[in-house]
C-alpha cells in the first residue's frame, strides 16, 4: 500500500501503529476523525511518507521526537525514485490559510499537518531535519515552549502555521531568511521581543500574523523597538517640524518689538490730533 486516506469519517480509537508492514506508506490522511491518544512512534519508520494529516482529531500528548525518520523529507534526492506517483485522486490540503485541493501534485507535495488536535510540550527540534518540507501547519494544540532557534533552515518551507499555541520567546531571526515563506502566523501565542525585519518576510508582513502576543513590537505591529525611531528625532517630543534656532529668534524679536511699536504708532497719531485740530 502506498497511499491512505480515510479523511472525513467517524473512525475512533487510537491511531494506528503503522511500522515495518507498512514501510512503503508515502501519503497517509486520517484528519477530521475522532481518533485519541498520542501519536504511535512506530510512524517514524515510514521513511518514504511525505505527507502526513492527522488534522482535526482528539490527539494528545507530545509530538514523538523521532519525525526525522520520514526520510524522504529530509533527503529527497535519495528516496524520490521510490515515492508514490498519485493519479486520479484528489486531497484537501489546509496550506497558505486556506484549503486546497491537490490532484497530482502530491506526488511531489511535502506536507505535515497536526493541527486542530490536543498535543502539548514543545515543538521536536528534529522538524528542522526535514528540509524538503514545504507545509508545516501545527496550529490550535496546546504547544508549549520556544520555536527552535535554526528554524531557518527549512529553506523549501512555503507555509508555516504556528498559531493558537502557547509558544513563548522570541521569534527566531532565521525566519526571515526562509526564502520561499508566503504564508506565515504565530498568532495567539505568547511570544515576545522584536520581530524580525528583512526583506524576505515583506510579503507577510500583515498584523494579524502576530496578533495576540502582548510582548511582540516593532513592524509591522504599532509598537515601535526602543532605538527604532526615525532618523533626526531624539525621542523626547522633537520632530522634523520643530522650527529651527534662527526661526526662534526672529519669532522672539518680532513679538517683542511689537508692543512698542503700536505704542509709538498711537502717540504720533494723538500728537497729529494736537496740533492740528481742524
Amino acid at each position: 500500500m502506498l497511499i491512505l486516506d480515510l479523511g472525513d469519517n467517524e473512525f475512533t480509537g487510537r491511531l494506528p501503529p503503522f511500522g515495518k508492514h507498512s514501510r512503503s506508506l508515502g501519503l497517509i490522511s486520517l484528519e477530521e476523525n475522532h481518533f485519541v491518544g498520542g501519536i504511535p512512534p512506530q510512524l517514524c519508520r515510514l521513511s518514504y511518507l511525505h505527507f502526513l494529516s492527522l488534522a482535526q482529531n482528539e490527539v494528545s500528548k507530545p509530538i514523538p521526537n523521532c519525525f526525522d525518520g520520514f526520510l524522504s523529507m529530509v533527503d529527497n534526492a535519495r528516496h524520490h525514485e521510490n515515492l508514490p506517483v498519485v493519479i486520479g485522486l484528489n486531497v484537501l490540503v489546509d496550506t497558505k490559510g486556506t484549503s486546497q485541493i491537490y490532484g497530482n501534485a502530491l506526488s511531489y507535495f511535502f506536507s505535515i499537518d497536526l493541527s486542530a488536535n490536543m498535543l502539548d510540550g514543545q515543538m521536536p527540534e528534529e522538524f528542522i531535519r526535514l528540509v524538503e518540507l514545504q507545509n508545516l501547519n501545527l496550529s490550535q494544540n496546546n504547544l508549549s515552549g520556544h520555536i527552535p532557534s535554526n528554524i531557518g533552515d527549512l529553506k523549501n518551507l512555503e507555509s508555516l502555521d504556528l498559531s493558537r499555541n502557547k509558544l513563548s520567546g522570541t521569534i527566531p531571526p532565521g525566519t526571515s531568511n526562509i526564502d520561499f515563506l508566503s504564508y506565515l502566523n504565530l498568532s495567539f501565542n505568547r511570544l515576545s521581543g522584536s520581530i524580525p525585519s528583512s526583506n524576505h518576510l515583506c510579503t507577510v508582513d500583515d498584523e494579524s500574523v502576530y496578533h495576540g502576543n502582548d510582548g511582540l513590537r516593532g513592524a509591522p505591529l504599532s509598537k515601535i523597538c526602543p532605538g527604532d525611531e526615525p532618523s533626526g528625532t531624539d525621542g523626547d517630543n522633537s520632530s522634523g517640524d520643530k522650527p529651527s534656532e534662527g526661526n526662534l529668534d526672529i519669532h522672539n524679536w518680532f513679538y517683542a518689538g511689537l508692543g512698542p511699536g503700536l505704542t509709538v504708532g498711537f502717540m504720533g497719531f494723538c500728537s497729529i490730533l494736537h496740533f492740528k485740530q481742524s
